[in-house]
Formats: structure tokens, C-alpha cells, sequence
């Protein structure tokens, strides 16, 4: 995903402990990563005091010009559920956990332009949250 001069992208990594999945955010201008977290809690291993791992794949992430990034994660936690969600949102200092549950929908997360609203699609309907401020 490209917004500005910001590109946002999800990464993982295969290693002896599973697969490690991040969201990542990248100012072009500079280089920098503004962004680099996992996708969210994986909870078989932050429920048994392990390493966070990110909880799975992104379905879509939404990013601003200013470099906001939000995202849905999935992780097939039951196959006789759908899959858990979790949306999140990131800047350049703080990640926040908005909601979860099973009923999500993975493409429907999108960010109002300045990134300070976060709208996104559940069996509910459309529902949307202010992003909490980073001061």
C-alpha cells in the first residue's frame, strides 16, 4: 500500500518457533521504518508467557499520507468457527488494539485521510472509532 510518501506492508518470517508475522510502515523520503510491529497478539503464546509471534495474516491495510497504518489480522484459531480478528492501528510511537472478534471483516478497514478515524465492517454493520491520541 502506498499513501505519500509512506509505504505500509506486511512481512513475516519463518523460523524454529513458528512464523512471525509484522506490519511495517516506511517513510520513502528518509528510509526510515516509522512502523514495525506484529500484527497483533498470538494468543496460544502471549496467553502461555511466550514471545509474540503477530497473530496472522493481514487481510488488508489501510494507510494515511502521514504515515497511519491500520490493519485486520486473522488466526484460525478453531476450524470450527470463522477466524479470530483483531484491528489495530499504528503510528510512528504507539500500536493500539481497537476490537476483536470472529466477525470482522478482513477488506473492509479503511482510514479517514488525517488517520484519526478508523471505519471498519462487522456483523453489525459499519462501525467506526476515533484513533486514541499518541500524547
Amino acid at each position: 500500500m502506498l499513501a505519500g510518501r509512506f509505504v505500509g506492508f506486511e512481512d513475516s518470517y519463518e523460523g524454529k518457533d513458528g512464523v512471525q508475522y509484522y506490519v511495517k510502515v516506511i517513510d520513502l523520503r528518509t528510509g526510515r521504518h516509522t512502523v514495525d510491529t506484529t500484527t497483533g497478539r498470538n494468543n496460544r503464546y502471549y496467553n502461555g508467557g511466550g514471545s509474540d509471534f503477530g497473530l496472522g495474516h493481514t487481510s488488508r491495510i489501510a494507510l494515511t499520507a502521514r504515515g497511519v497504518v491500520a490493519w485486520i489480522a486473522q488466526e484460525r484459531d478453531d476450524p470450527q468457527q470463522p477466524p479470530y480478528a483483531e484491528l489495530d492501528v499504528a503510528d510512528g510511537r504507539h500500536k493500539r488494539l481497537l476490537t476483536t472478534g470472529r466477525d470482522l471483516v478482513p477488506a473492509s478497514v479503511a482510514l479517514s485521510a488525517d488517520g484519526k478515524t478508523v471505519s471498519w465492517r462487522d456483523a453489525a454493520g459499519m462501525q467506526s472509532k476515533q484513533v486514541p491520541s499518541s500524547d
